[in-house]
């Protein structure tokens, strides 16, 4: 888990909690995963405030699906703006550092050393998170 400055948005904000999760869906697809993810935010009581970056108490994002290159109006798979966010590529090449970008085939590693902008994050040890 890493804690970084929220990216865009209002400049008084509370830095957020990130992290990377590799899991299996047991058969889902995508857009099932995503309904799923929607309705876990949804549950945490986030909510639509029109404001692209907006103070939120949850983001769920799909980053990737395999090897899968959906380019649909509500989802696009990889995650179009991953490759520019040390949030993600941090911790994504903490757990994954040979997986390989199917549009551009560079490693999450690769991806992570040549990010121009790594912004401010700590790293937060396990003990402390609950």
């Amino acid at each position: 888990v890493y804690e970084t400055r929220p990216v865009g948005g209002p400049a008084r904000q509370r830095d957020y909690l990130n992290a990377v999760i590799r899991a299996r869906t047991n058969g889902y697809g995508p857009q099932d995963l995503l309904k799923i993810l929607k309705a876990i935010e949804k549950r945490m009581r986030r909510c639509a405030s029109g404001k692209r970056n907006a103070p939120r108490p949850i983001d769920l994002d799909i980053i990737f699906f395999g090897k899968k290159i959906l380019r649909g109006p509500r989802l696009v798979i990889p995650h179009p703006r991953f490759r520019q966010r040390v949030f993600v590529l941090r911790p994504l090449a903490d757990i994954a550092p040979r997986w390989r970008d199917p549009v551009t085939g560079q490693t999450a590693a690769a991806l992570l050393k040549g990010l121009k902008d790594r912004g401010c994050w700590r790293k937060l040890d396990e003990k402390i998170v609950p």
